[in-house]
């Protein structure tokens, strides 16, 4: 067995650990596993908002201050904005706005939990058109608004575009070009575990962003062509996959 497999494989036994004992503890805390990787701009070219699964849509609505936060969430019965930081920043109504997104919904759409991305639209219009994102974590929910899991603060696989780091607008506009943000091993090995036994589990994102202007950040998810590395052997997958699914029901039982 190489260096490398056999880091996978200890990683891999990490994250089935993390995922099992963490829920069927029947914690309130989500799992916070792995992270989205900065990975560079992406041409998005030709697919406008029309076909984009938008997740996350920031606007600042405050000319005071020059940040904006927030995430969406489910909270059972619909989508919710999760104010962390500027009440309101979360936009839920119009033609692009905030939603999740049942993993049925992206494996039926080509998703996998490996290849699934994120891409960071900047979207300011004013004289300065740098934002410094402070931090974007991807998010699952259970079908009843449970919160599952997370990604840790955001990284970097591209060392010229450092996450928490400077990110400009180079084709402004609403889905228009955008930075693309994998998932690491870690994390990819536990939202592999949600794909194959939650398909019920949401999907949702959230974001911190300072440096902000006048624009309106958007957040896209996105079937990256290039799968994101997931730890080997399959078999510990599998079982993480496994204690995800009992785990779900566990939770249930825990609520009622």
């Amino acid at each position: 067995m190489s260096r490398e497999l056999r880091k996978n494989f200890v990683l891999g036994l990490a994250v089935v650990a993390m995922i099992g004992f963490g829920t069927l503890t029947a914690k309130a805390d989500p799992i916070v596993a792995g992270h989205l990787l900065s990975d560079g701009p992406i041409n998005t070219k030709g697919t406008g908002f029309g076909t984009l699964l938008e997740v996350l849509v920031l606007h600042n609505q405050n000319g005071q201050v020059t940040t904006e936060s927030g995430g969406i969430a489910w909270d059972g019965s619909g989508d919710v904005a999760v104010d962390e930081g500027n009440a309101g920043d979360v936009t839920t109504q119009g033609n692009v706005h905030s939603q999740t997104y049942s993993i049925q919904f992206l494996i039926d759409n080509g998703f996998t939990g490996n290849n699934l991305s994120v891409v960071y639209n900047v979207n300011e219009t004013g004289e300065d058109p740098d934002t410094f994102l402070n931090d974007v974590r991807l998010r699952i929910y259970d079908e009843d608004g449970n919160f599952l899991f997370e990604t840790d603060i955001c990284g970097t696989s591209d060392v010229t575009l450092p996450c928490p780091g400077t990110f400009t607008t180079f084709d402004q506009g609403q889905g228009s070009d955008g930075y693309l943000f994998i998932l690491d091993p870690a994390a990819a090995a536990a939202v592999a575990g949600y794909f194959a036994n939650c398909p019920t589990c949401r999907v949702g994102l959230f974001a911190d962003i300072s440096g902000v202007d006048d624009g309106q950040e958007n957040f896209y998810l996105h079937a990256n062509e290039t799968p994101s590395e997931v730890p080997e052997p399959t078999s510990m997958l599998l079982l993480g996959s496994g204690l995800v699914g009992l785990a779900a029901g566990v939770r249930r039982k825990f609520k009622k």
